[in-house]
Formats: C-alpha cells, structure tokens, sequence
C-alpha cells in the first residue's frame, strides 16, 4: 500500500507524529509538507499548493492523510479536476479551530474573524472519508461543540449534517517511538529536577507554572528547573521574569540543539509539570512519562487518559490552588513515586507505534472493503 501524509504546518511534534507512522511499517509512506508558519494562511491557501503538488509528484498512492490545517473541501474539489477524486482522504486532527482557547490579543477573534476557520475544520469533517482524532477527549469535545457552534449561523445552519461525522470518527493516538528513548537512563539527583518541555505560549499557562515555583520557593523546598521548549510567536512575559527569578536554580533554559539533546534533559529530569489550557493530547508529556518522570497534571483535557486510575490523585490537580500541595507531595515522595513509574509506563505503552499502526493497518482493511463491495 502506498499511502500519501499529507502535512500544512509541519512543526516539531507533528514531525514526530509522521516518523512514527512511518516507525516499524511494511507501507510505503511519502510526504507533502509545508512549514509551521503563518497558520491562518495555511488554512486558506496550503489546500491550493499541496494539491499542485500533489499533481506534479512522481507518486501514485492508494490513501492520502491529511492533517486538519488543510481545508479539505477546497483540496478535495482541485484534486477531483486533476483526477484524484478517487483517493480516499483520512482526516487527522491534532487539534481543532473550534475548541481552541483564544488568545485575548487575537484581533481576529474580537471581530468574530475566526468562526471561519473553525467552519474549515467542520467542512473538511463533511469531506472527509474517515476522521480520526488524537485522543478520546479531543473526538468528544469536537463533536459535542458543532451543535451550539452550527446554531449560531443564519438557517439554514446546516446542523441537519453534523450527524454524519460520529459514525465514521475514531480515536488512533499519535504513535511514538519509544524504542528512540532513554527511559533506563537515570540520574541520581541531589535536588529534585522538575521540568517544563511544552511550547512558551499562552495557551500552556506558564504564569500560574512559575507562580506555584515561586511558592514552592517561599516555602524554602529547593529544586532546580528544566526548561526547554519553542514558541511560535511572542513569548509570555512570564518566561523571561522567571529566567532572572530562579537563575540559581536552572539547569537549561530554551530549545535544545537536538532530540537527542532534548531526551537527555527528559531523562535527567524528575518531575513534568503541566498546567495547559489546550491539550488534544499532550505529547511532550507523554514523552517526559516516558522518561520516568512523574507527572503532576491538570484534572481536564486528555491528560486523564495518561493516567492509571489508581494514580490520578497522585498526578492530577482539580483547580489551580491544587497544584502547590500536589508538586509539593510528588517531591516528599519522589523515591517512592520511582518505584511507581513502571505501572504507569505500562500504561502508555499502547502510544507505542507498534500498537498504533496495527490501528491503522485494521483502519485501511475496513475503508478499502467498503469501497470494494
């Protein structure tokens, strides 16, 4: 099978995500890419230029996978002129424009601009032959908002269609692979290492992350910090006044050179804190359990879905005020919590991208007999 991925904004994570469906398959898999700018753009336009591509490519593949930046409609109707109206495309999303938290300097969103793209992520759901999402959390959440979103437009609202996404939606987590890692390479820390390693942007929450270390500090409990990561845009200010606040206390602040780099610092780390506002999965935590550190999560979005249900008063946090007395814990009990990061390695070993293609291999077997009979 020849299968096309088919990628608008391609940034580190979604890299990734391509390497590990690509990890341990018996598929030919090529790409089409484009980089991790300008994303609104992207929306608009990456459906005119990657279908040129596509026209051009020395390729003939059976199935296309495209990532939810492209606008399907649009990409569907030009490669339909060109004669690949055949080509079954799987949606996949990663996130989505309709329950993604806005930021407040986003004059776009003041003017009621963004509803647009929101409306181009459920259009390429209508096209689509198959959606699939990255988490049990983010399928949910989508297709519980379309109603009330759909209601808000002049009838007809077109809310009579949102009925026909459920039934071909499923759930296939990013694949990862962890045979890449370095789980058993521990360190022996003097202080407890606790680690930041998701994107410096609004959306993560980084104040109410330095705030709690800064409490953490008044309570005179040393750590020392890791903070890696990359932003798209312009980065929080709380970045910068916690670079001067704990300067004694940081091991490594900013993007690293290498991902070799980047799981070294995972595995020398020993707590993962998130205090996101947006997650539809959550790699770079999924990726610092991996490397056995202990995760303090936010009691919402997909995170619970990481956790083993005997560990989730242990890991996850209801409010914000939780955070302190669940961070401080993990630290009191840190060699205890070592001994407990094998029942929880287990428990996203089904993230493996061994388990996940066997997903898409059942996946691919089911869309090709549908359209055989």
């Amino acid at each position: 099978m020849k299968i096309l991925v088919i990628e608008p904004y391609l940034t580190d994570s979604h890299q990734r995500w391509i390497d590990g469906f690509r990890d341990e398959v018996t598929w030919e898999v090529q790409t089409l890419t484009l980089p991790a700018r300008h994303w609104k753009w992207r929306m608009h336009a990456a459906a005119i230029t990657l279908s040129g591509l596509l026209d051009s490519l020395n390729y003939t593949p059976d199935v296309l996978i495209v990532s939810e930046m492209m606008d399907v409609a649009l990409f569907k109707a030009l490669i339909c002129k060109a004669g690949h109206g055949h080509l079954p495309i799987l949606l996949y999303f990663h996130e989505n424009q309709l329950c993604y938290p806005i930021s407040a300097s986003d004059e776009d969103h003041k003017k009621h601009f963004d509803n647009h793209y929101a409306f181009i992520n459920y259009t390429s759901a209508l096209t689509a032959d198959q959606l699939i999402f990255n988490s049990t959390f983010h399928q949910d959440v989508f297709l519980n908002a379309l109603p009330k979103f759909l209601k808000g437009f002049p009838k007809p609202n077109t809310i009579e269609c949102q009925p026909q996404l459920a039934p071909k939606s499923t759930v296939i987590y990013p694949g990862m692979s962890f045979r890449l890692m370095k789980p058993h390479q521990r360190y022996n820390n003097p202080h407890p290492i606790i680690l930041w390693n998701h994107r410096w942007e609004y959306d993560k929450n980084p104040r109410l992350f330095f705030d709690t270390l800064t409490n953490l500090n008044d309570l005179n409990i040393d750590f020392r910090l890791v903070v890696i990561g990359k932003s798209f845009g312009k980065i929080p200010k709380a970045f910068s006044e916690a670079r001067e606040e704990f300067s004694d206390k940081i091991l490594q602040w900013g993007q690293v050179k290498s991902i070799n780099d980047y799981y070294t610092w995972l595995a020398r780390s020993d707590i993962v804190v998130s205090t996101s506002l947006q997650d539809f999965f959550g790699i770079s935590v999924v990726e610092a359990m991996y490397h056995r550190c202990w995760p303090i999560l936010p009691n919402r979005l997909a995170f619970p879905e990481h956790i083993p249900k005997e560990f989730q008063s242990e890991c996850l946090y209801d409010h914000d005020a939780d955070l302190l007395p669940l961070l401080r814990k993990a630290i009191d009990l840190h060699p205890r919590y070592c001994s407990a990061m094998d029942n929880i390695m287990a428990h996203i070993k089904r993230y493996d991208v061994s388990a996940v293609n066997a997903q898409y291999k059942r996946l691919f077997a089911k869309i090709f007999s549908t359209k055989g009979s």
